[in-house]
């Protein structure tokens, strides 16, 4: 018989605590049937890091148990512990930013970007969309969303649950597989902007439309 340690079998009263708690700040109102489909999300997917970290540091389900918040969620908190979708920007061309001010500026708004929501970002050379995430190209060309419009947005993608992809060029553009599978074109404006100034404006933007949902001076005070 399989025992499921008490600690990880207790998160679903402490999950359902923090998902008042983000109803009432959001100003969310989630059915019984939605908050049991989260909830259930989070319990599989908590037990399957369990399980993982118990059979990598060969320790017993319980000690995992103690082990596994920590290292998932150390970079989360309020909205971002509850959150069941992911962003992740992928930016090609392989390399990191040459630019030292730049690399800052994205890693200032990733940070704040995380007391909100998951993010993660990638360097890659060539862009391979993930199964299973809503993909996003940001360019000069495609829908020119207001940062109210994507606070909207946002809202809507963490009501479905999907996970979210945002895909930028390298200095040649975007490659036409990519053009072709993407849901979405944003449109960051009619300017050429640098590839590495793009990623920093879309950090920026999503930061903003966080702030946005949440009444915060941020947006108003820029």
């Amino acid at each position: 018989m399989f025992v499921i340690p008490d600690i990880l079998a207790k998160r679903r009263g402490r999950h359902g605590e923090l998902f008042e708690w983000v109803q009432d700040r959001g100003g969310y109102f989630w059915d019984e049937d939605t908050v049991n489909r989260r909830l259930e999300a989070i319990l599989v997917r908590s037990f399957g890091e369990v399980m993982a970290m118990a059979a990598k540091h060969k320790v017993a389900n319980r000690i995992a148990s103690y082990i596994a918040p920590w290292t998932g969620w150390q970079a989360c908190t309020g909205y971002a512990a509850v959150c069941l979708m992911r962003y992740r920007v992928v930016a090609l061309g392989g390399s990191r930013m040459k630019s030292a001010a730049l690399r800052a500026a994205c890693d200032d708004y990733l940070s704040r970007i995380r007391h909100y929501a998951k993010i993660e970002e990638r360097e890659v050379k060539e862009a391979r969309i993930p199964g299973g995430f809503a993909s996003h190209r940001a360019g000069a060309d495609g829908e020119a969303w207001s940062s109210e419009q994507l606070a909207g947005l946002t809202g809507r993608w963490e009501m479905e649950g999907r996970d979210v992809t945002f895909v930028i060029g390298d200095a040649d553009g975007l490659p036409e597989n990519i053009i072709t599978r993407a849901e979405q074109s944003w449109s960051l404006g009619p300017l050429t902007l640098p590839h590495e100034l793009a990623r920093v404006v879309v950090y920026e933007q999503l930061y903003r439309a966080f702030t946005i949902r949440r009444g915060e001076r941020y947006h108003r005070g820029s």
